[in-house]
């Protein structure tokens, strides 16, 4: 929707292709949800299901890597940024990693602390530039409380790059990293928290700017999914009581 959203009227092809994937991810979503949850991975009707959304999810990986090569080379007229695709392609990676597993019936070994935070930390840097892109100017609160996020996530990122380097001879887990995903926690809720403020003055009119609930509403149970996988950690990492993995319905 994104991709619709930022796209030119007279991209007709691009936009026929992002709506060609709104519509078979919703038919996914349907059949997934028509599935028992309690369902283990080696039950054939989840492998069933896992292949037949991964080529669909390999496809949109695809077509978004298309799109990034068009945009860096100015053949497309789309108002997304080449970086945007960045994070949105790390997402779909690991998506496709992990229905690797799904489609032989087997659970998928999670990512390793590094690789969490390698992933999710420029996703979430992601938000916070676009948030950040999306405000009017003369919000200059608001759009000195983003730059305090990007600050903090750019920061985290530049230290877990050089905590990957300590891990060639220290155990991973070790003291400092495992208090460093802390701090990446109390980051990335405190972010949440402030979208969801955000949201709130966006639904009452009180915020200038070209915000949408539905590019608002994205941030939530991404940054839900993160923390939740980040409290493997640690148990000092909590996520907000409000956290749910499904997208939130704010635009009632």
């Amino acid at each position: 929707m994104f991709v619709i959203d930022h796209l030119s009227a007279r991209e007709t092809r691009w936009a026929e292709a992002a709506h060609d994937y709104v519509q078979a991810f919703g038919r996914l979503r349907t059949q997934l949800q028509a599935l028992d949850a309690a369902l283990p991975v080696d039950n054939e009707s989840m492998i069933d299901f896992a292949r037949i959304a991964q080529p669909v999810a390999h496809g949109y990986y695809r077509f978004e890597g298309e799109l990034q090569r068009l945009r860096i080379s100015n053949a497309i007229d789309l108002q997304l940024m080449p970086v945007y695709f960045n994070g949105t392609l790390l997402e779909n990676e690991e998506y496709l990693r992990i229905l690797g597993y799904y489609v032989n019936g087997k659970s998928y070994p999670p990512k390793s602390l590094y690789g969490l935070l390698d992933m999710w930390l420029e996703d979430q840097l992601g938000h916070a530039v676009l948030l950040y892109d999306h405000i009017d100017p003369t919000e200059l609160p608001t759009l000195q409380q983003t730059r305090t996020f990007i600050d903090a996530f750019q920061a985290h990122m530049a230290k877990n790059r050089a905590i990957g380097g300590f891990l060639r001879f220290t155990p991973p887990g070790f003291p400092v990293q495992r208090k460093f995903a802390v701090d990446v926690s109390v980051t990335s809720i405190a972010f949440y928290s402030f979208v969801e403020r955000t949201i709130e003055r966006f639904r009452h009119d009180e915020l200038l700017g070209r915000l949408t609930l539905r590019f608002l509403e994205h941030h939530l149970p991404e940054t839900c999914y993160f923390l939740y996988q980040l409290s493997r950690f640690d148990p000092r990492i909590i996520p907000p009581e409000t956290c749910y993995l499904w997208k939130p319905n704010v635009s009632k």
